[in-house]
C-alpha cells in the first residue's frame, strides 16, 4: 500500500500513523516494564528508541508516569 493511501484511510479513521506506533510501544514497554527485570536501557533499545532518555520522554509522554515507576507493578 502507498504511505498516501495508508495515511488517507488512517485519517478516515481519526488516528494517524503516530498514534498507533505509540500505543502498540506503549503496549510492548508495559508489558516489558511489568513481565521482566529488562533494563530500561534495553527496552528501549529494543523499541529501537535512539537512547535511553528519548524513550523515557516519550514514555511520560503516554502515560504521565516515567518508566522506572512501573517495575514491580507500580504505578
Amino acid at each position: 500500500m502507498h504511505p498516501r493511501t495508508l495515511n488517507r484511510r488512517l485519517q478516515r479513521s481519526g488516528t494517524t500513523y503516530r498514534q498507533l506506533r505509540d500505543e502498540c510501544h506503549r503496549a510492548i514497554a508495559c508489558q516489558l516494564l511489568l513481565d521482566t527485570r529488562l533494563p530500561i536501557a534495553e527496552i528501549a533499545a529494543r523499541l529501537r528508541y535512539a537512547d535511553t532518555p528519548a524513550f523515557t520522554r516519550a514514555f511520560h509522554r503516554w502515560s504521565g508516569f516515567y518508566p522506572g515507576g512501573m517495575a514491580g507493578g507500580a504505578p
